[in-house]
């Protein structure tokens, strides 16, 4: 079972937008893809694939260190995800787990600046915790 499938995100819908996307990238040449994300401070980061991972991040993600998430405007570390008791503060962060970015087909363009590069938009998820996963900027920014 896929990540995708796991945290009910999968639909016929969401399948058929991959593989539509799947198809356009192998025809048009695409060779890197970058994904994207907003950190909690509305800085993009990214990380990039080539082509070849491109099925398995759909399905799957791809998997990202949690410090990332926890920078400050300054990109300074701001939680200390070793200390004791951070798991009560920031569950899912401990010891700078990671979590995983999910990329969404419907987002696809193809970067007109720079070769053979397209760029998709992710959602940062944290990992599945039994049969529910979290969207992290859901978690984070919520009000108990």
């Amino acid at each position: 079972m896929s990540f995708a499938e796991r945290c009910g995100l999968h639909s016929r819908e969401r399948q058929a937008a991959c593989e539509q996307l799947l198809r356009q990238v192998e025809a048009s040449g695409i060779e890197l893809i970058r994904l994207g994300w907003c950190d909690l401070h509305g800085v993009v980061r990214g990380k990039t694939i080539v082509t070849s991972q491109l099925r398995s991040a759909l399905a799957n993600g791809i998997g990202m260190v949690s410090t990332l998430l926890l920078k400050d405007s300054s990109d300074r570390t701001a939680f200390k995800v070793f200390e004791p008791g951070i798991e009560e503060t920031l569950p899912g962060f401990a010891g700078a787990s990671n979590f995983t970015l999910m990329p969404d087909p419907a987002s696809w363009h193809v970067l007109p600046w720079t070769e053979k590069t397209g760029w998709l938009q992710c959602q940062p998820f944290t990992a599945c915790l039994g049969a529910s996963c979290r969207w992290i900027h859901a978690m984070c920014c919520s009000k108990p």
